[in-house]
């Protein structure tokens, strides 16, 4: 899968799951959704869930590192960098 259908799957997840639960009804690909407050400790969870059922990952502990669910941009390219293992 292309780098492009990767994130244009994650902006449809947030677009149609995560973006409803917060006061925000945009996001880029490069806004902190966790600064932003689109993301809490509950969104992280499904952000989980989406890429384990949408890309067939299986995130361990060690792969919850904030940096990785900052931005669409990030979340992305921990996809790929877990594709690419």
């Amino acid at each position: 899968m292309s780098r492009d259908k990767i994130i244009d799957s994650i902006r449809e997840f947030f677009e149609t799951d995560l973006l409803k639960r917060s006061q925000v009804d945009h996001v880029s690909n490069n806004d902190n959704v966790i600064s932003a407050g689109i993301v809490d400790s509950l969104g992280i969870v499904m952000i989980i869930s989406y890429l384990e059922n949408a890309f067939s990952v299986e995130i361990d502990d060690s792969d919850l590192v904030m940096e990785n669910f900052e931005t669409i941009e990030s979340i992305a390219t921990f996809v790929e960098n877990f594709k690419n293992r």
